[in-house]
């Protein structure tokens, strides 16, 4: 009589060979989701805690180790990428090559393969699986946002959005427009146009915080106030005097 417990019994061969087929199977890695332990940003690796536990015959289960020095994939090519910070916590979903990578990951250049075949330390995790809390975009286009999507960056067909809160830019082929606590701004090829006053700070070359204008400022139903001294065309409006009607200078300007 077997002293092993749980023993398993099978009436034929075909049903032996099918269980020991089964059991080097579940030794071959493919895909699994996992959890991220620690991730660094400057080497772009992590180590993870795979998210399916190891289930046996006898109907016991066991986490799988945790796996470590694993390169994760971020969209890039052509000298772009987009990076995030990932934290421990985040998910991702493990894929695990074919042939060892060991070789590989030390300069990410033709090498050979390692002894290794479908093993769990040749693994390569790829971010963004399993985010459950992500808020989906409004945009019809390709968003990057953060979670809760009150930061985000929308490249659409006919637009370039980016949100910050209630704040917005927008820009177009013909305008770009700012919405910033409620106050808009819009430029096209003819108009600046605010809802707010548009105040001119002080440029480095030039002074007195002088805004240069080249095609005039359309002032048709406004008042200027809080101006200071104008001087237009060398004359200035504050302590300008003319000659009177009747001989003689007149007085400097009153209110």
């Amino acid at each position: 009589m077997s002293n092993i417990k749980n023993e398993l019994t099978y009436e034929n061969f075909e049903q032996s060979i099918e269980f020991i087929l089964e059991q080097h199977t579940k030794k071959l890695y493919t895909c699994l989701p996992a959890i991220i332990e620690s991730y660094d940003s400057a080497t772009k690796r992590c180590s993870v805690l795979p998210a399916i536990k190891r289930l046996f015959t006898d109907g016991s289960s066991r986490s799988l180790p945790i796996i470590t020095d694993i390169p994760v994939i971020f969209p890039s090519g052509g000298g772009y990428t987009v990076i995030m910070p990932l934290k421990k916590g985040d998910t991702v979903l493990l894929t695990f090559s074919q042939r060892g990578i060991t070789n590989f990951k030390k300069q990410f250049q033709e090498s050979l393969p390692t002894d290794s075949l479908m093993d769990m330390h040749d693994a390569v995790a790829i971010a963004g699986f399993g985010s459950i809390s992500i808020t989906p975009s409004t945009s019809d286009g390709c968003a990057m946002q953060t979670e809760d999507g009150e930061n985000s960056v929308f490249i659409e067909k006919d637009q370039v959005k980016v949100k910050k809160g209630s704040n917005e830019l927008k820009i177009n082929d013909s305008e770009m427009q700012a919405t910033i606590a409620g106050a808009t701004l819009k430029l096209n090829s003819s108009a600046l146009t605010s809802s707010v006053p548009v105040m001119a700070p002080s440029f480095s070359g030039l002074s007195g915080g002088v805004a240069n204008m080249t095609s005039g400022i359309n002032m048709a139903g406004q008042d200027i106030s809080d101006a200071g001294d104008i001087t237009a065309g060398g004359v200035n409006l504050t302590t300008h005097i003319h000659t009177g009607d009747s001989g003689g200078n007149t007085g400097a300007p009153k209110n």
